[in-house]
Formats: C-alpha cells, structure tokens, sequence
C-alpha cells in the first residue's frame, strides 16, 4: 500500500493506493475509523450519499451491496430515477466495473450479477470526475447539488496502473477542476463519492483529513494485497 501527498497545480491532495476494493454497508452512522477498525481494510473514504435523517438509520440512496452484510437493498425506485447516468460501481475478486446506472435495470441482485459475474459490493456514487482517462465537463454531472462548489472532495478510482486509489483534497475545488487535476495526475478512471461535510480519508486507523467529519453509514475501503488482481474496467 503506498500512501502519498501531492500538490497538484495550488491543491493538497491525500492518496492511498494498492491492494483490493471493497465496500462496508454498516448498521448506523460511524466515523471512518470506527467502522474500519471491525473489518481488514486498511484505507478508506466514505462511499454512496445517504439519508440525512437520523444518525440511526444506515439508508444510502440507490441500490447497495456489501461484501460484509452479503444483502442487496434495492433503492426507493422514486429515487432511482433522479440517479439515472450516475456510475454504477461493482466489485467482485477480480476486479472493478464502473457503468451508467439504468433506474429500471439497475435495482435487482439479478442486474449486478449479470453485469458483473461474482459481483460483491455495489453502490451508486455521486459523478465520474475522469472516465476512460478524460477529465468531465459540466454537462456530464447533470442536476448534481453542488457539483461546482469549492468543497472538499472524496474520490476513488482505478491509475493507469492498474491500482486502486482513494483520495481526498484537503481544500475547497470544485468538480470539473478537480477532474482535470486527477486526470494529468494519471487516473484512468475516477468516481466521487460522498464529500463536503463527510470528506475524510482513514489509513490505519488515522484520519488524514483537516477537520472532524460527519458521521456515514457507506465507505469503499482498500484490503492489502493478497494476490488478487484489480482495475478491470
């Protein structure tokens, strides 16, 4: 696992990369390092946007899968239908697949599976920041809140390497910006996920971001490597 901080043109970034993707669908709200410390994951970021209306509640928005509760929630289908062309994330052993979410294919096991065979973990994230390796305009984020605030921002993707990487930007940047960083920075593919007031980043148990985030119920973490390959597209 390698763990770096670069500054890409004025803006602090945090990674971490290598080793296997997986995803934690916990039973409520938690810090990052607290639900990291029950599971074999190393690294995190927070995953899919969720409910905001209790702390008890672990409803995310979507469909989800988790490896570590093995049981598929469909999303409320009036939602569904808001996250049309989002990225639809999937797991399995081998690797990673990132797809527009359908609304009407998209909401049964059955879908995943068929998708992705051996599918583990699925989740919808928020945009693709960069997709097959070009950073996205505007245009490509649709009717998502706050796209072009300056905000912190919570990443994951696939390098050119073939890794996995999650990430964050210590400061303020908005999407399209910080897509065209991540792309010279040499992502082939890169999702956002939850950010603002979630954006964290946990490596081993400490927290590398700048201020105490709120607590999720979602995150995509990375496991050290095992011999498993990864960064199928």
């Amino acid at each position: 696992m390698e763990v770096r901080r670069e500054t890409l043109e004025d803006i602090p970034f945090v990674f971490v990369s290598g080793g296997r993707p997986i995803t934690i669908h916990s039973d409520k709200r938690y810090r990052i390092n607290e639900i990291l410390a029950h599971s074999n994951a190393v690294a995190a970021v927070g995953g899919s946007f969720f409910s905001l209306e209790s702390l008890e509640t672990n409803v995310v928005i979507g469909p989800v899968l988790s490896q570590n509760t093995q049981q598929f929630i469909p999303g409320n289908p009036s939602e569904n239908l808001k996250l049309k062309d989002r990225p639809l994330v999937l797991i399995n052993p081998q690797g990673v697949k990132f797809l527009p979410f359908d609304p009407q294919q998209h909401n049964t096991l059955e879908s995943f599976q068929a998708e992705l065979p051996g599918v583990t973990d699925g989740f919808v994230a928020a945009g693709w920041l960069v997709k097959e390796s070009l950073p996205q305009p505007a245009s490509a984020f649709g009717q998502l809140y706050g796209f072009d605030f300056e905000r912190d921002r919570a990443f994951w993707g696939i390098d050119h390497q073939g890794r996995p990487t999650v990430g964050i930007s210590t400061v303020g940047i908005d999407s399209v910006r910080l897509g065209k960083l991540l792309a010279q920075a040499g992502f082939r593919d890169v999702i956002m996920v939850d950010s603002g007031a979630s954006t964290d980043l946990v490596y081993q148990g400490e927290s590398l971001g700048v201020f105490e985030p709120r607590p999720l119920p979602h995150i995509v973490g990375l496991v050290p490597p095992v011999g498993a390959t990864t960064g199928c597209r």
